[in-house]
C-alpha cells in the first residue's frame, strides 16, 4: 500500500512539473506588405472586401489601430524596423544609383536571434533592401536573388520548400511581398473590386503614369487597381499561414503606405501625412487572447517585442520598446518619421492625440488635431509644445552614410519601381 502510494504522488508530481514547466519558444514569422496603407484594410474599417484573411487573423490577434512607420519609404522604414533606430541613427536614408546600405556596425533582430539559436530565413524582391544594400545581415539565407517582379505565390513556392528543411528548427522568418507597390496589376478573379472603368494603367509604367494627367475616374481606377493587389496578397498570406502551428508568433505589418492624391500627390516617400506613414499591425502571440489597442505604437517597437515575447533580454543597440508594456499600460509612444525622398524634406512629430509637421526648406509648420481631423484637413495654430519637440529631433544629427554604386540589373528594377529616372 506504501509503496503504490509513492508511486501514485511520485506521477503527480511529474504531471505537476510538466504543467508548470514553460512552454517551448514560438517560431516567428514576420511578413511586411510593402506600400500597404492601414485604411485600405477591413480589419481597419475599410468598406471594399480587401483583406478577409487578415481581418479573420486580426480577429485571434493583437490589433494596434495607430502603428506608425518611421519613414515614408521602404529603405529607411525597414532598417529601423530590422535595427530598432530611428533612420537619422541607422543612415540608411538615400535609394538611388549610388545608395546608402545597412551599415555592419548595426544590430539587427536577425542577428540577435540567429545567436541565440533560431535558424533565420528571409524571402524578399525589393531592391532597396537586398543583400547588395547588406540588409541580409544575420541571415542565414537570404533570398531576394527570385526572379524580379514575382508574384507572391511564387514566394510561397519557394517559402514552404523551405519549411520543410527548417521543421526541425527553431526559425525567424521574414517575407516582404511587393505585390501592392506599383506597377499594379489586374486581377481578373476580383474584377467586383474594379468597377466598370478600364483603362490600360495596369500595364504602363511608374514612370508613364506619373508624367499623366490623370482625370478622376482614371484616378479611382488606380486605386482599385491597388484594392485588388492587397486582395490578391492577403489571399496567398491566407494560404501561407494554413504552414505554421499553433506556436508560431506572426506579425503583419508594412513599411509605409500609398498616397492616392489625398493631399495633392500619389505614391509614396514625398510626404509623412498619414496615407503615408499609419500602417496596419496584427500581432498574433501564442496564448494571448485578441485585443485592439489604440494606442500609438511605432515599428521600431516590432524587434523589441519579439524578444520579450521570447523571454530573450533587449540589447542596449535597440531605441524601441516592448509592445507587451502597451498591452499593460496602454501609454502612447510618441513618434518621429523622417527620411523623405522626393520633393523637400519634411519631419513629422506624432501622437494619437495631435501631430506636427515641419516643412524643412521653407522652414513651415503644420499642426493637425488628428482625434477630430484624422485625414489631416486643418492647419491649426499655436501648439508650442510640439513646435519645440520637432525641433529637438531636427537637431539630432544622423550617423555617416556608406553607400554603394548599383548595377545596372538592380537600376533596371529600380527604375520600374519608380526609384530612379
Amino acid at each position: 500500500m506504501g509503496r503504490k502510494l509513492v508511486i501514485i504522488v511520485t506521477v503527480l508530481g511529474l504531471v505537476s512539473l510538466a504543467a508548470c514547466s514553460p512552454a517551448p519558444r514560438p517560431n516567428i514569422v514576420w511578413i511586411v506588405v510593402d506600400t500597404l496603407r492601414a485604411d485600405h484594410t477591413g480589419f481597419l474599417g475599410y468598406p471594399t472586401p480587401t483583406t478577409p484573411h487578415l481581418d479573420a487573423l486580426s480577429e485571434e490577434s493583437l490589433v494596434f489601430t495607430q502603428a506608425i512607420s518611421q519613414a515614408p519609404w521602404t529603405k529607411p522604414s525597414v532598417a529601423t524596423m530590422f535595427t530598432s533606430t530611428y533612420p537619422h541613427q541607422h543612415a540608411a536614408l538615400k535609394g538611388g544609383k549610388r545608395g546608402d546600405v545597412l551599415r555592419d556596425e548595426l544590430l539587427t533582430i536577425a542577428e540577435v536571434l540567429r545567436e541565440r539559436g533560431y535558424a533565420t530565413v528571409g524571402f524578399q524582391l525589393n531592391p532597396q533592401v537586398n543583400s547588395k544594400m547588406s540588409f541580409n545581415q544575420g541571415f542565414d539565407v537570404y533570398k531576394d536573388d527570385m526572379r524580379y517582379g514575382s508574384r507572391a505565390e511564387v514566394v510561397n513556392s519557394e517559402i514552404t520548400r523551405w519549411l520543410r528543411l527548417l521543421e526541425r528548427n527553431k526559425y525567424f522568418l521574414y517575407i516582404q511581398y511587393m505585390d501592392v507597390h506599383l506597377p499594379y496589376l489586374r486581377h481578373e478573379q476580383y474584377a467586383d473590386l474594379y468597377g466598370p472603368h478600364e483603362t490600360e494603367l495596369s500595364k504602363m509604367s511608374t514612370e508613364t503614369i506619373r508624367k499623366m494627367n490623370l482625370s478622376e475616374i482614371d484616378r479611382r481606377y488606380l486605386e482599385n487597381l491597388y484594392d485588388g493587389e492587397i486582395r490578391y496578397v492577403d489571399e496567398q498570406i491566407g494560404k501561407l499561414l494554413q504552414e505554421f502551428d499553433d506556436n508560431t508568433m506572426i506579425i503583419i505589418t508594412s513599411d509605409h503606405g500609398e498616397e492616392f492624391w489625398d493631399h495633392g500627390g500619389f505614391e509614396h516617400g514625398h510626404s509623412v501625412y498619414d496615407e503615408l506613414i499609419r500602417v496596419p499591425l496584427i500581432i498574433k502571440i501564442p496564448g494571448y487572447p485578441h485585443q485592439q489597442v489604440n494606442s500609438q505604437v511605432r515599428l521600431m517597437d516590432i524587434a523589441p517585442t519579439i524578444l520579450d515575447v521570447l523571454g530573450m533580454s533587449i540589447p542596449g543597440e535597440f531605441r524601441g520598446q516592448t509592445l507587451l508594456d502597451t498591452l499593460r499600460n496602454h501609454q502612447d509612444r510618441e513618434s518621429f518619421t523622417e527620411a523623405t525622398y522626393r520633393g523637400q524634406e519634411r519631419k513629422a512629430y506624432r501622437t494619437s492625440k495631435e501631430k506636427i509637421i515641419f516643412n524643412v526648406g521653407d522652414k513651415t509648420y503644420e499642426v493637425y488635431d488628428i482625434e477630430t481631423d484624422p485625414f489631416e484637413r486643418e492647419n491649426i495654430e499655436g501648439r508650442e509644445e510640439l513646435k519645440r519637440r520637432i525641433q529637438e529631433f531636427v537637431a539630432k544629427k544622423a550617423q555617416a552614410s556608406e553607400k554603394k554604386e548599383i548595377d545596372e540589373d538592380m537600376a533596371k528594377q529600380l527604375k520600374s519601381l519608380g526609384y530612379v529616372q
